[in-house]
Order: C-alpha cells, then sequence, then structure tokens
C-alpha cells in the first residue's frame, strides 16, 4: 500500500480550513442525528449516568485538543528558530571566510551566496506539489557546496592548524548540521494517526452530547453550533501550524532572515 493510499492521507492533500469545515458539518450531524435518537429513546427508558459521562468526554476532548495545539505550536516556533539559526550560520561563516587566502576567500564567499540562493529556493518549493523536481535539485546542489566548502576549510586548517581557522570550521560544521534539522523540522509533523484519532473523538463527543441532550429533553442548536464551530477552528489551527509552507499561518517572518543575509553577503566584502 502506497503512503498515498493509506487511510488520512488525504489530510495532507486538503487544506486545513477545507477540514475543519468538514468537521464542523459533521459534529452538527452528530449531534442533532444523535439528538433525535435520544429523544426516542427517551419515550422507552430513563436515562441513568449520561451527564457525568458527557461531561466526562468533554473533558477528555478539551485535553485531547490542547495537547494536539501545543505540540503543533511548539513545532512552529521550533522550525522559526531554525530558520533564524541557519541564516546566522551562513553569515557567521561568509564572515570567517576572511581568515582564508585571497583565492579562497573569493571561492568560500561566492559559495555561500549560492548556497543561501538556493536554501530560499528550496524551502519556497517544500508543500508544493509541482516543486518537487526543483526542491531535489536544490537541496542536492546545496549539498555539493557543503562538501566543496568543507573541502576547502579542511585544506585551510591543516595549512594553517591555529585557533582562528578552528573556529571557520566549527561555523562550517553549524551550517551543514542546522540544514539537516530544518530538513527533519519540516518532515516531522503531527502523525496523521493522532489528527484522525482526534477528529474521531469529536465525532463521539458529538454523538454523546446529542443524545445526552435528546434523552434528557434538553435542546441548544445555538449552542451546539458554537461548540462545533469552535471545535473545528481550533482543530483547524493546530493543523494549520504544522503546515509552515502551505497554510494561513507560515514562517515567513523567519524567512526575512535568510533575505537579509544573501542581501549582506551580495554587498561589495570589506577585507
Amino acid at each position: 500500500m502506497s503512503p498515498r493510499s493509506m487511510p488520512g492521507a488525504a489530510l495532507d492533500r486538503w487544506p486545513a480550513f477545507v477540514i475543519a469545515g468538514l468537521l464542523a458539518l459533521v459534529l452538527l450531524l452528530a449531534v442533532f442525528v444523535s439528538h433525535a435518537v435520544g429523544r426516542r429513546t427517551r419515550k422507552r427508558q430513563e436515562p441513568d449516568g449520561l451527564g457525568a459521562l458527557e461531561t466526562m468526554a468533554s473533558g477528555l476532548l478539551g485535553l485531547l485538543l490542547a495537547f494536539n495545539f501545543s505540540i503543533a505550536q511548539s513545532r512552529f516556533e521550533e522550525r522559526e528558530k531554525l530558520l533564524v539559526s541557519e541564516a546566522n550560520a551562513i553569515g557567521t561563516t561568509y564572515l570567517r571566510c576572511s581568515l582564508l587566502d585571497a583565492e579562497d576567500r573569493r571561492v568560500c564567499r561566492d559559495h555561500l551566496r549560492d548556497y543561501a540562493a538556493l536554501r530560499i529556493a528550496a524551502y519556497d518549493s517544500y508543500g508544493r506539489a509541482e516543486g518537487g523536481t526543483s526542491l531535489a535539485s536544490s537541496l542536492a546542489k546545496g549539498e555539493r557546496i557543503q562538501n566543496d566548502l568543507w573541502a576547502l576549510v579542511d585544506r585551510a586548517v591543516r595549512a594553517s592548524p591555529d585557533a582562528a581557522h578552528a573556529l571557520l570550521m566549527s561555523a562550517l560544521n553549524d551550517l551543514i548540521d542546522l540544514d539537516e534539522e530544518r530538513r527533519a523540522s519540516l518532515r516531522i509533523t503531527v502523525p496523521r494517526a493522532v489528527s484522525v484519532a482526534i477528529m474521531l473523538a469529536c465525532i463521539g463527543w458529538a454523538l454523546l452530547l446529542g443524545y445526552s441532550s435528546g434523552a434528557q429533553q434538553k435542546e441548544s442548536r445555538a449552542g451546539w453550533v458554537v461548540v462545533s464551530l469552535l471545535i473545528s477552528v481550533v482543530f483547524g489551527v493546530a493543523m494549520d501550524l504544522d503546515r509552515p509552507r502551505t497554510g494561513f499561518v507560515t514562517t515567513v517572518a523567519a524567512e526575512r532572515s535568510m533575505r537579509n543575509v544573501l542581501r549582506m553577503m551580495e554587498s561589495p566584502p570589506v577585507d
């Protein structure tokens, strides 16, 4: 079974606001249908303990939504920090290139300018169906530049094994590490199984709410609509936070750091 055909794969293809809207409709349908069933059941037997079950289900659902939102938000903030850290690492390496000889210095700076531009292009391609080829190309070119830079700096450090050249190699090592960390931060998202489980829990809560209200001869249509919408909005925002390249909540503000570094490197160097 391919990843695209697995249950829940549609969650990766559909926009978060569409999924949230569909969830809201399903919740309202579940509440109204189960309410009708509860009213009919009331005629045959007395409800027993439904209020307590409803309270327990509401509390459990609140915890699940809060947990999901917290994970998505923390990962979003981590992605923003990695963007800024990688931009700083590239800028630091560029400045420390001044320790190299004239020709190596020029090559080092040219490579870093190309690398920063490739990192911007690669990040812009994440999450776009048409960007798969350009993404793979940008990442491959970036890896080749990393290898060339490492060979250049390693040669310089062997020729001059002093503290200043060691700092240059350390900065380059941070640059390479942060590249992999940023890639991993985009690959690692809230598992689809967790999202599906939370949606099923929402539907189960709606069924219990509607049935309990019907069995107890209670009805609050406006309240059901408001609560269903709120639950869907919270779930949708959490899902949107987990899609920093395709949702409404993006890391554009943090991405400016990389563009600012590239702009700095395009200015004439001062040696």
